[in-house]
């Protein structure tokens, strides 16, 4: 019964605030930049670097240390050395030292190996800080944690894996842990499959059939022929020939005969041959434009077209005249005119005014005339602006124009927005001057404003309504000039985001500067709130101190909640003291919330006893609640904690969710021990439905 876990979940947890699966995202990850300025100089002598060897390396303690040894050996073996003597939170701290290596592949070797260590130490720890801001953009980290973490402990990788909060995360877990083994179908990935109830994607097939190719290009086709589920087959079969067109499209060609299944072996064959004919990309043409299709929507098609049309333009143009579908002309003459006009603008016009196809269901991202007006505008984008009027008709030109100026907005390092008045018709002018304010604030925040205001009282509301009025560019300072100048009903959000950001990027004296000048006005705690927002993580004393100053008894605990998050991060028991400073009731049940999640990540026994001391009440259930169904080696106690709840409700939910987890994927000893929960007769009646349903499924 696979998937059984996941989908009890998913039906028995609707309707409850927050599910023990779900990952908290209520906030956005710090936005600060790491500095990466850690170089790889050796500035020790090769006589110093014996000596530190032979003494295994116990003089180094950082990462600087390791680089400032002569030659990559020796710095892999120090940093082994050094990982091999710490402990979990020396390991942390060398990960987040290493984190500031400048070179990108020497940053991600020393990541790679500093995690595998961390995982052995605390593979949960690890998981959890590849998943924070400052690793994230690191790839590969959060897959070889999997695999070291298999390696060491599979039972326990697997109940990890299990036990993931998405169903996002679950599968990446399984597909990490079957390429960890390397093979397909053997014991270990049975036993992944049997567990985690995630068969191998095709993603990671298409890798273990890869590896199996660079060994034997003929072991590989024999084990796709040996599928038996057809689609997998045909897929798998065409990545695999994607992947030899590149490193070995000979020996494809040679093997291509022992595909058994005469369709995949031809769309394999085609796949293949193309790459070997790239010197015959007039043959390609004629054999895809013969194939029937678009041909427009074939890489190798696109590509040969190119080739052809730059080498020999008489030899496309023929091709063009002679070709008799639409979609084959259109590819064709698309291609002709981006080519002729990197070369002979006039030529090009003149060729398209003459080539033109019929209107019938034209549209412009599938035109000769944009694909013309795109090439033109890389050297002169005003007169493609000119152009692109009278190419077509006029009942065409809006969206042509449209078209063209969302790929100026992307290519041209101009002022686009001085080629906007270029346009005659009144209402696309209107629709290209709101994306021309938006990439323009970005770029000149003050000559943006300066334009759109410049535009008239009427079309500059138009650009607000439909910008938000704008909205924030990364200059503060601008953003500080401007907004005076903003319509009044777009400058309290803008103040928001300015009161935050200072506080964030520059300092509180400044942010609290700004927000002073605005003390008279009716959001001014508003204010105040979005400046706290902004400090918190930074010094969340000072904080808590301005939050104790606020009057308005709503921003206070709007205020209170911002500080409750933030210190459950890293301080739960601490935030779990502030939760009573929180007024409003479904604050403060946000903010248990956070504290309550937070808490059984780090420590679920310190987390279990403090909700048992909360008193009676929808938030001591509510606390309970999301502790029980989080508490994946609770077993029994999880089930004996969730007892304690008093909405009965509440407390069969989570009583049936801790079963079900428990039961794993066995439906009768799921159904065996539901029913010897002390359930309501109602409750026992949707129970029975979820488990006939899955039953019916399974």
């Amino acid at each position: 019964m696979p998937r059984l876990v996941t989908v009890l979940f998913a039906g028995l947890l609707t309707g409850i605030a927050a599910t023990w699966f779900v990952m908290r995202a209520d906030e956005p990850p710090a936005a600060e930049e790491v500095v990466r300025d850690l170089v790889a100089t050796q500035s020790v002598t090769t006589e110093a670097a014996e000596q530190h060897r032979s003494e295994g390396y116990r003089a180094l303690s950082t990462i600087a240390g390791v680089l400032a040894l002569p030659g990559r050996f020796n710095r892999l073996e120090a940093l082994y050395a050094l990982a091999g003597r710490s402990d979990a939170t020396d390991t942390q701290a060398l990960i987040f030292e290493a984190n500031r290596i400048a070179e990108p592949a020497q940053r991600a070797d020393i990541l790679d190996g500093l995690f595998t260590r961390l995982t052995e130490l605390d593979a949960q720890s690890a998981l959890a800080l590849a998943r924070t801001e400052y690793f994230q953009g690191e790839r590969n980290i959060e897959d070889s944690i999997w695999a070291a973490w298999g390696r060491n402990d599979l039972a326990d990788a697997l109940f990890a894996a299990a036990t993931q909060p998405s169903d996002r995360l679950r599968h990446a877990a399984a597909q990490s842990l079957y390429r960890a083994f390397g093979d397909d179908g053997n014991a270990t990935t049975r036993r992944i499959e049997e567990e985690l109830a995630i068969p191998p994607d095709l993603e990671t097939r298409s890798r273990y059939v890869q590896r199996l190719a660079d060994r034997s290009v003929p072991a590989a086709i024999d084990y796709l022929n040996g599928l038996s589920t057809s689609f997998d087959k045909l897929d798998l079969t065409l990545r695999l020939a994607n992947y030899l067109s590149i490193v070995n499209p000979e020996a494809a060609l040679a093997n291509i005969e022992r595909i058994e299944d005469a369709s995949h072996r031809n769309r394999a064959r085609i796949i293949v041959e193309a790459a070997v004919a790239r010197r015959d990309p007039l043959g390609v043409i004629e054999r895809v434009v013969g194939a029937g299709g678009n041909p427009s929507r074939s890489s190798e098609f696109n590509n040969a077209m190119t080739t052809l049309a730059a080498n020999d333009m008489d030899e496309a143009i023929a091709l063009f005249e002679g070709a008799t579908g639409s979609e084959a002309r259109l590819a064709i003459g698309s291609t002709i005119a981006t080519v002729m006009a990197s070369k002979d603008p006039d030529a090009a016009i003149e060729w398209v005014r003459a080539n033109r196809l019929p209107p019938t269901g034209w549209f412009p991202h599938e035109s000769i005339e944009l694909s013309l007006l795109n090439s033109l505008a890389r050297h002169d984008p005003a007169r493609a602006v000119v152009e692109a009027q009278s190419l077509v008709e006029p009942m065409h030109q809006k969206r042509l124009l449209s078209a063209l100026f969302g790929t100026l907005g992307q290519q041209y390092s101009g002022n686009v927005a001085g080629l906007v008045g270029l346009i005659e018709d009144e209402a696309t002018r209107e629709e290209v001057e709101v994306h021309v304010a938006t990439s323009w604030t970005q770029r000149d925040p003050d000559a943006a404003l300066d334009w759109v205001l410049g535009l008239g009282e009427e079309r500059a509301a138009k650009i607000f309504e439909r910008t938000g009025g704008l909205g924030m560019s990364e200059d503060l300072d601008a953003a500080m000039r401007n907004l005076p100048r903003l319509p009044a009903n777009y400058q309290r959000e803008a103040r928001y985001q300015l009161a935050r950001q200072l506080a964030m990027s520059r300092s509180v004296a400044e942010a609290q500067a700004f927000i002073s000048q605005f003390e008279s006005e009716p959001d001014y705690a508003e204010l105040q709130v979005s400046l706290i927002n902004g400090i918190v993580r930074n010094d969340p004393a000072l904080a808590r101190q301005m939050a104790d100053r606020i009057a308005d008894a709503t921003a206070r605990d709007a205020a209170y909640l911002t500080i409750v998050r933030n210190l459950a991060n890293s301080d739960p028991r601490q935030a779990a003291g502030w939760l009573d400073r929180i007024s409003d009731e479904s604050m403060r049940a946000s903010g248990l919330s956070a504290v309550a999640q937070r808490w059984a990540s780090q420590d679920i026994d310190a987390a279990v006893q403090w909700a048992r001391s909360q008193p009676s009440g929808p938030e001591r259930d509510y606390a309970v609640m999301q502790l029980a169904t989080q508490w994946e080696s609770g077993g029994e106690k999880a089930l004996e904690l969730a007892g304690t709840i008093e909405n009965e409700r509440t407390r069969g939910q989570t009583q049936i969710a801790i079963v079900v987890r428990m039961a794993g994927n066995d439906l009768d000893r799921a159904s065996e021990m539901i029913r010897r929960l002390d359930l309501s007769p109602s409750m026992r009646e949707q129970a029975d439905e979820w488990l006939a349903e899955l039953a019916r499924r399974y």
